[in-house]
């Protein structure tokens, strides 16, 4: 163990043989020896390590270390002094070493309040005016607004060239489709007295239009087409009488006209309607009567006329 405590200081000894060498540099490797002081702890250190069953000893192989280190010539520092005086400015400043690598980047810190809003800007020079966009959709139609004064009238304009004539039209019907009239005369018409029941004669043809209305005997005429008809029939009666239009033998009670009065005219005009072809006409003395009547004769050489006047109007 001894033995090896002096292997190595054997071994660092001659590092300090020159009391004025403090570095030692070797290639790159460039590094400063450790001092006498370090040396000697560096041997306690070993002392502690290695003869632990000898403190006995330890104390005095450190003071003869230590005396070996001092005979050797190796200067134990001590404290070290006040600092000296500056000395004079020193040589040239030597180049400026490599630049070390960039550290890596520290963490974000928190970000900062929003600090106050800066006044406002001047207001920028107009932009040029966009493109015009789209029709938009039409909107709903609003409601009617109320209807204004009325204008005055204009002046009448030029009366404007006439027209085409248009073409002729149907047609139409007349007012009278046809007619005829049938009458007597007294005398010598009609002398006999004419039982209720009986029909008034009209021997006589008087103007006519066409053959659709015509005589079957000297009281009954035939009225040959279906349509409405206006009859107009007139007589003298000596008596109180009544006169009424029959149809195919029928009497017609909206027909019947009277008087009350004898020695007066009966006039009486209706419209009949036929449903049938070739339907009978005539006057009668209604049957209710009861008694017969005289178709007045004039005198002095005159006669009295009666008419039965038929019209087809449709």
């Amino acid at each position: 163990m001894i033995l090896r405590i002096f292997l190595m200081l054997i071994s660092i000894l001659p590092l300090y043989a020159d009391p004025t060498t403090k570095d030692h540099c070797s290639g790159s490797d460039c590094r400063q020896e450790p001092s006498a002081a370090e040396l000697l702890h560096i041997t306690e250190e070993i002392l502690n390590d290695e003869i632990l069953l000898f403190p006995q000893l330890q104390a005095q192989l450190v003071d003869q270390l230590t005396q070996i280190i001092v005979d050797g010539g190796i200067p134990i520092t001590g404290p070290t002094g006040a600092t000296g005086a500056p000395g004079s400015p020193g040589g040239p400043t030597g180049a400026t070493g490599v630049t070390g690598s960039t550290g890596e980047m520290g963490p974000t810190g928190p970000t900062g309040d929003i600090g106050p809003t800066g006044p406002t800007g001047d207001i920028g020079p107009t932009g040029p005016t966009g493109d015009i966009g789209p029709t938009g959709p039409t909107g709903d139609i609003g409601p009617t607004g109320p209807t204004g004064d009325i204008g005055p009238t204009g002046p009448t304009g030029d009366i404007g060239p006439t027209g085409p004539t248009g073409a002729t039209g149907a047609t139409g019907t007349t007012g009278v489709l046809d007619f005829a009239d049938f009458y007597a005369l007294m005398p010598p018409d009609n002398i006999p007295l004419i039982a209720a029941g009986s029909d008034i004669e009209f021997p006589s043809d008087g103007p006519a239009s066409a053959t659709s209305i015509t005589r079957l005997t000297i009281d009954t005429f035939n009225l040959a087409d279906i349509g409405f008809y206006q009859v107009l029939f007139q007589a003298n009666v000596t008596e109180a009488a009544k006169l009424v239009l029959t149809l195919n033998g029928t009497e017609l009670s909206y027909t019947l006209v009277g008087n009350t009065v004898g020695g007066t005219q009966i006039v009486g005009i209706a419209l009949v309607e036929t449903t049938l072809i070739n339907s009978t006409l005539s006057v009668r003395n209604p049957a209710a009567s009861l008694i017969p009547l005289t178709i007045t004769p004039a005198g002095l050489g005159d006669s009295y006329s009666a008419h039965l006047v038929i019209t087809r109007i449709q």
